[in-house]
């Protein structure tokens, strides 16, 4: 099963060698990080319209502040959670799936897993259309979510590319 959350992730201490505690730009990182997913955990649970900002900052542990420091507002914030999603789907398939043999049946294993990621995030497709809707009026939504599109689809070519290797020239897909 894939994990979604940044923390599945990480690795380190997070501490600078020479004195013990984190720099800006790591504490930087770490807040945003911790915002990003509080949004996810609170979206997952009150949906994204019950969820104000006050409660991914409570939540975050952080003020709301330093949360708008990092995203303007529910909107931004949101695409980020989208985007961060989109490439822990795509880095955890594509870390696995560049240790196998290319061939159709680690294609096929792979496509299975990127759908499972998606199923696993499903619960925001409606906050997902809400966004493509407001970008049809909204200039900077639609500038953010055609950007975290052209990415998901430059991913997924990328993925493609990777498992098939060689053989994608002598298969007909």
């Amino acid at each position: 099963m894939l994990d979604i959350r940044q923390g599945a992730r990480s690795t380190g201490t997070g501490l600078t060698p020479s004195t013990g505690r984190r720099t800006q730009s790591e504490r930087k990182a770490a807040s945003r990080q911790a915002i990003l997913d509080a949004a996810l955990d609170a979206f997952n649970q009150n949906g994204y319209h019950a969820t104000t900002m006050a409660d991914i900052a409570d939540a975050a542990g952080v003020s709301k502040g330093l949360l708008h420091y990092h995203f303007q507002n529910k909107e931004t914030l949101m695409l980020a959670v989208e985007e961060q999603i989109s490439r822990r789907i795509f880095e955890t398939i594509t870390d696995t799936a560049s240790q196998l043999q290319p061939s159709l049946k680690n294609a096929i294993w792979a496509l299975d897993e990127l759908w499972q990621g998606v199923g696993e995030a499903s619960h925001l497709v409606p906050v997902v259309v809400e966004l493509a809707a407001r970008s049809l009026t909204n200039a900077d939504t639609r500038e953010r979510f055609g950007a975290i599109s052209d990415m998901q689809v430059q991913m997924l070519v990328e993925g493609i590319e990777r498992v098939l290797g060689p053989l994608q020239e002598q298969t007909d897909i």
